[in-house]
């Protein structure tokens, strides 16, 4: 997979959790304050719900989903029916989800181009052993062994330095 389509499958990802937040938030919108999703999956623009919501205000809770602007096609699959421990009742819907304009501040598109960033720079930190050839980490390490030998050559120069210093001085004084 070249860098085009990883960059591309990185920024759909980022897409879709862009949606999903955005449905979520106006979900929250729409929904009574007194109602609680138990259960929120969006599967392939399908999402399913399900959630506690008091009696008073299930009765409408379904007819303010069908109206909503970016659900379509709102369906119950048990109905709504009370649970006998938290006396609330308990529906259980699925929907198709219409297209979303995510809407994001430029704080929040400078954070998901960092993570853009960051992933990218983990897939190659972990790929790059794949994609480069065997034959060039070989040459990397005689680099690094060359380096090393280099650095010893310099150490012992400066020893050397310091004994002629020294038998400079010695000469010189006598």
């Amino acid at each position: 997979m070249n860098l085009e389509k990883r960059i591309a499958a990185v920024e759909e990802v980022l897409y879709r959790r862009g949606q999903n937040l955005e449905l979520l938030r106006r979900l929250t919108g729409l929904l009574p304050t007194d109602t609680f999703l138990t259960l929120y999956r969006n599967q392939d623009c399908t999402i399913q719900l399900r959630g506690n919501s008091p009696a008073s205000s299930s009765s409408d809770l379904i007819g303010k989903l069908e109206k909503s602007p970016f659900l379509r096609d709102v369906t119950t699959t048990a109905g709504v029916y009370r649970d006998p421990q938290t006396g609330k009742d308990v529906f259980h819907v699925f929907s198709e989800v219409r297209e979303i304009t995510v809407k994001i501040s430029l704080r929040e598109q400078r954070f998901l181009i960092a993570g853009a960033v960051l992933a990218l720079a983990v897939l190659v930190f972990y790929l790059s052993p794949l994609i480069l050839p065997q034959d060039l980490s070989a040459s990397v390490e005689a680099k690094k062994a060359l380096l090393q030998r280099q650095k010893e050559m310099i150490a012992q120069e400066a020893g050397i330095k310091a004994r002629i210093a020294a038998a400079e001085q010695r000469w010189s004084t006598t």
